[in-house]
């Protein structure tokens, strides 16, 4: 989705300027039908998406807070705030923008953050599971697949397990 095209993204926000797409036709001297240039430092683009993805980083321009002392997202439309600027700039980046920067040296296959790529190289690559229910012996690649688990099978068995291993009887 073209979010600078369609209304969708507060260009002066997150540092995208409007009056810099300019369609070229040429990228790096070889032509590229519909390539868009930067007008701030004249670096030609085959895409309006990795045109803005270059605005954002290099020409961003100062995002300002709202009412509540908050940074809202610039993209229309989402309601989302955040306390610092760095985190809703993150926010445009990997939800809207759809960037992801950091790849799986086993598969190839990107993500938003290094966490997220760790926690997939630990689960598929690597098949573990740390995560134990202590009622049934399962076991989870994440915390939140025991939470579900706990509740749909055991209820609130994990309570009267606790409680009745403190000398309550729950």
């Amino acid at each position: 989705m073209d979010l600078q095209a369609s209304g969708l993204v507060n260009a002066g926000a997150v540092g995208l300027q409007t009056s810099g797409l300019m369609n070229t036709g040429m990228v790096n001297s070889g032509a590229v039908a519909d390539a868009c240039q930067c007008e701030q430092c004249g670096k030609t683009f085959a895409s309006e998406t990795e045109l803005q993805k270059h605005q954002l980083k290099e020409h961003r321009t100062p995002a300002a807070r709202n009412e509540q002392g908050r940074y809202p997202c610039t993209v229309s439309g989402c309601e989302q705030s955040f306390v610092r600027r760095h985190v809703m700039e993150r926010h445009v980046r990997t939800v809207h923008l759809k960037i992801r920067e950091f790849p799986c040296d086993a598969c190839g296959r990107k993500f938003a953050d290094s966490s997220t790529r760790e926690v997939h190289r630990s689960a598929v690559h690597e098949k573990k599971k740390p995560w134990n229910c202590e009622i049934c012996l399962s076991t989870f690649t994440q915390s939140s697949s025991l939470g579900k688990h706990r509740r749909r099978f055991h209820g609130d068995a994990k309570q009267k397990a606790a409680a009745s291993s403190h000398g309550n009887d729950g």
